[in-house]
């Protein structure tokens, strides 16, 4: 596994060169500047992601890839230069070009500044945050003892509640990516079924994962694919197609694990295997059930205007209204969901990085008051975003309402170019080496508080990173997130220490 990782990545990195310099003759502006962009951006993710890193490290190099090379080398090279912007749109999607090739040469000055700050950060936190990620050990205490010995019921249990709660989301509309439903369920009940989905499952799921590998049970591709039925379980009841990001926190630790499962080839294709079966058909599933609500939410809102027209003693014939929703139906099947849109989006579009770093560098009313103008953002059911209204210079669709239900996708910054409101390039560097280091040390922490639990300190690690690359809409509700957090690592640090005596007196 050490063998395989290590070959992989020095592999990827040359084929990621040579690609680079392909791409040279698609680059209007300076050709020194770009190469230097690459070699640097390139080298910052082939150190962050070398064994000896953390997993914050590893993870924000990844992010940091998808959103700063891949997303900009595939623009260049299939779509002419044509800068998409990062999001789920519910219109066609608008394309950002930028002709003035001086301007790019210094949006990629900022870049490479913002890569060396990174470099920076990353070479201090491995230094002085380093820990041992070998020598694993599980204390035999009281709720281990209690799995290990309910196995059985204890993973029929897990499994019974996750689909229980999955439906139950779905079908009450508690939470669905895109759409936000009006109700009036109780507070904690509401966030405690969020909780659960988002972070409370694959919390349970990163102890038992751990507890199995630590134990080397021979069944342990049937836990990976407890683990995996969990995670599509959970997307597919939000609709949501972030699955594959889930591989990171649940594959990348295995190769500490001295266990001999993992050194075979064949066991870790057959768990990429299953884990790519999932995550395809969490991807369709999602897909599927986006376009039928969307289908049910343009005959509810042409619905609603056949009631109002009606109300105003305007006659609507039956034949115009059913015409209306064939052929709303025809522009959500051909724009937003078609199988073109959906691989662009996923594979293109999705990633946040120097799309929205050219959108903010464009602005002539960067400062320090913006930034915090920003920070004050609140959530809305209707409307554009603060980064939206400030950043875009095309007409882009309102978000739909139609009564109780809203149909809203937001296009998001990201903390780099978030930080950028500012002006300050310096500025950005510096907080950006502050966050960095303090993320790092406080993996070092949940990894002892969680008894070396590796998959659970990923997961943790990638949360926060996927975080910070889609941060940027009413950004003061990320003590939510933190919260949530808070409670997984409480959760984790109670079963892994909690050890359960009692003595009998003698008379």
């Amino acid at each position: 596994m050490v063998k395989f990782y290590d070959r992989s990545r020095l592999f990827f990195f040359i084929l990621c060169i040579s690609i680079s310099i392909v791409s040279i003759n698609y680059y209007n502006g300076s050709k020194l500047l770009f190469i230097i962009y690459n070699i640097v951006l390139i080298f910052l993710c082939y150190y962050s992601t070398s064994r000896s890193n953390s997993f914050f490290n590893i993870f924000l190099s990844f992010y940091i890839f998808l959103g700063f090379w891949f997303k900009y080398i595939c623009t260049l090279i299939f779509l002419e230069g044509d800068m998409y912007d990062s999001g789920l749109q519910e219109d066609v999607l608008n394309p950002l070009f930028i002709n003035n090739s001086s301007y790019i040469d210094n949006v990629l000055i900022k870049s490479i500044f913002i890569f060396l700050a990174i470099l920076f950060a990353n070479y201090i936190s491995n230094k002085y945050f380093f820990y041992n990620k070998k020598n694993l050990e599980f204390s035999k205490i009281f709720f281990i003892n209690c799995y290990n010995k309910y196995k059985k019921m204890s993973v029929f249990f897990f499994v019974l509640s996750f689909i229980i709660i999955g439906l139950l989301n779905f079908n009450y509309k508690i939470s669905i990516k895109g759409m936000i439903y009006d109700n009036d369920y109780n507070f904690f009940f509401l966030n405690f079924i969020k909780w659960l989905i988002f972070y409370g499952f694959i919390t349970i799921s990163c102890v038992i994962l751990h507890e199995e590998i630590i134990k080397k049970n021979k069944k342990l591709i049937f836990f990976f694919i407890i683990v995996f039925l969990e995670m599509f379980v959970s997307n597919a009841s939000i609709l949501s197609r972030s699955m594959p990001l889930l591989l990171l926190p649940f594959f990348i630790p295995l190769i500490y694990y001295d266990n001999k499962f993992f050194k075979s080839s064949l066991n870790i294709f057959l768990i990429l295997t299953i884990f790519f079966i999932f995550s395809f058909n969490s991807i369709f599933v999602s897909n599927k059930l986006r376009l039928e609500l969307s289908k049910d939410f343009s005959k509810l809102e042409l619905d609603q205007k056949k009631y109002k027209d009606n109300s105003n003693n305007l006659s609507i014939s039956s034949k115009k209204v059913n015409k209306e929703i064939e052929d709303k139906k025809k522009k959500i099947d051909k724009i937003i969901y078609s199988p073109n849109k959906i691989s662009s989006f996923i594979f293109i579009n999705r990633w946040v990085g120097l799309d929205s770093l050219i959108n903010v560098s464009r602005s002539s009313k960067l400062s320090f008051s913006l930034l915090f103008e920003a920070l004050k953002e609140k959530k809305l059911k209707s409307g554009n975003t603060f980064y939206e209204s400030r950043f875009f210079n095309y007409n882009r669709q309102k978000p739909l309402s139609a009564g109780s239900v809203h149909m809203k996708g937001n296009t998001l910054p990201g903390l780099i170019s978030f930080l950028y409101y500012s002006g300050n390039i310096y500025f950005v560097s510096i907080i950006l080496i502050i966050i960095i280091i303090i993320f790092n040390f406080l993996e070092k922490k949940i990894f002892f508080i969680s008894k070396r639990n590796l998959i659970f300190s990923a997961f943790i690690s990638n949360v926060i990173v996927y975080r910070i690359f889609s941060f940027g809409y009413a950004p003061k509700d990320t003590y939510l997130l933190l919260i949530s957090l808070c409670i997984s690592i409480f959760i984790v640090y109670f079963i892994s220490n909690f050890n359960y005596s009692f003595r009998i007196k003698k008379k």
